[in-house]
């Protein structure tokens, strides 16, 4: 759990998934931090090197699916090709074409469970309870991952 007064995120009580809350000042940085939030939930990432960069482009036709898109692809950079992130520079979110377009780099490695001490398998990420939240000066994103 990442906390501070202006950006962070946290695990909320749910009865059988992940249910995570991550806010920054602006909605990128509250995608940075719920990248880290999903990844908190996978391992431990304290020992975590970010030493590979991977630029990473998603787009939604709203807020909603733009989150959904951006933690799928985090997600399915760990299922695939075993990156796990501890970093995480999102450039812009851009709306093109009535599409929201986000770009970013994402800082880690191959994940090594000797080193990163697996906690849970998150099996995908959910529409269900996911919200966009703007209120002066702060943006909450909160999403579910089914374990």
């Amino acid at each position: 759990m990442s906390r501070s007064r202006d950006e962070g995120h946290q695990l909320l009580d749910h009865v059988t998934d992940a249910l995570i809350e991550a806010w920054g000042p602006t909605l990128e940085r509250a995608l940075a931090q719920a990248g880290l939030g999903l990844f908190e939930t996978i391992a431990d990432l304290n020992n975590v090197i970010p030493s590979e960069a991977r630029k990473i482009r998603v787009s939604g036709h709203d807020e909603l699916e733009l989150v959904y898109n951006w933690l799928e692809e985090l997600l399915l950079s760990f299922e695939i090709k075993r990156m796990i992130f501890s970093e995480f520079d999102i450039e812009k979110i851009t709306n093109i074409d009535s599409s929201e377009l986000l770009k970013a780099t994402a800082h880690g490695e191959h994940y090594d469970p000797d080193r990163h001490h697996g906690r849970v398998e998150v099996k995908g990420v959910t529409y269900h309870e996911m919200s966009v939240v703007r209120r002066a000066g702060r943006v909450t994103v909160r999403f579910l991952l089914d374990l």
